[in-house]
């Protein structure tokens, strides 16, 4: 891709007041420096004189990427925030609560609550098998993250009779189904009892849309989180049919292919 139809780029004439028109010299939204400072935005080279080129070609997508199409939606009033604002990460949760205290549970809860980003940015799911002597404290749990301006929702997975069995595509299926629909940039899977650092989206969030790294998997070892980008899972999961494991593979793979990023908190 180029930027030629990008409504961001920033064009000026040619000094020399030849006939090649405009050249682009810049980007509205700060993503042409970065890119090629990377080594991922170059002019071409013309193999005749006809075919040089004033914008830059991309080696990769760009997502802060609009046309004047985009642009005449009457609901944008102002481009650049609306573009960015499109462009911030999203993060889908699945809170495995099958088998935790509530201790446990409204200790992963309250992390979630702290977490410093756009509530609207997230998707929460609890998970957890149906057991009746928990399901009031399970709704009391979900009500705490609606109360805090977090979409979240409860995931109970009953069996059809007492000789079905759960498995594990069937219950990541029901969990996933919302994040995976609303296509979050990133999805998780926690256990209850595990926490969430208030500042892990922010990082991968600053990642991906200022520094552009193009990495799939952000972990954050003390925790023993990963936040997996959607795109991965969309390919993977079927070949794996179960999260973990799924996880654990990508995991091996974004680091021998450097798309791995680990998180370490900054005191």
């Amino acid at each position: 891709m180029d930027c030629s139809r990008c409504i961001f780029a920033i064009t000026t004439p040619p000094a020399s007041g030849g006939p090649f028109g405009s050249w682009q010299c810049g980007c509205r939204v700060d993503r042409l420096e970065t890119l090629k400072q990377r080594g991922e935005a170059h002019l071409p080279e013309p193999m005749l004189e006809e075919e040089m080129s004033n914008f830059y070609k991309l080696d990769r997508f760009c997502n802060m990427y609009r046309t004047s199409k985009w642009k005449r939606d009457k609901r944008i009033k102002n481009a650049e925030e609306s573009a960015r604002e499109e462009s911030t990460c999203s993060f889908g949760i699945v809170v495995d609560v099958s088998s935790q205290n509530e201790d446990e549970i409204n200790s992963t809860v309250r992390s979630i609550g702290k977490i410093c980003y756009k509530k609207e940015k997230m998707i929460v799911v609890l998970s957890s098998d149906y057991e009746e002597n928990r399901m009031q404290m399970l709704v009391n749990e979900t009500h705490k993250l609606l109360g805090d301006g977090i979409d979240c929702q409860l995931v109970v997975h009953s069996k059809s009779d007492p000789t079905d069995v759960l498995d594990q595509q069937r219950k990541d299926k029901d969990a996933f189904v919302r994040p995976m629909k609303n296509r979050q940039s990133f999805l998780l899977k926690v256990r209850g009892g595990q926490t969430l650092d208030k500042d892990f989206f922010n990082f991968i969030d600053r990642e991906v849309n200022e520094l552009l790294v193009k990495s799939v998997f952000f972990e954050d070892p003390k925790n023993g989180i990963s936040a997996l980008a959607f795109g991965a899972v969309n390919a993977a999961y079927l070949e794996f049919l179960d999260y973990d494991l799924m996880s654990k593979e990508l995991k091996n793979l974004s680091v021998n292919q450097n798309s791995y990023r680990k998180y370490e908190k900054k005191n």
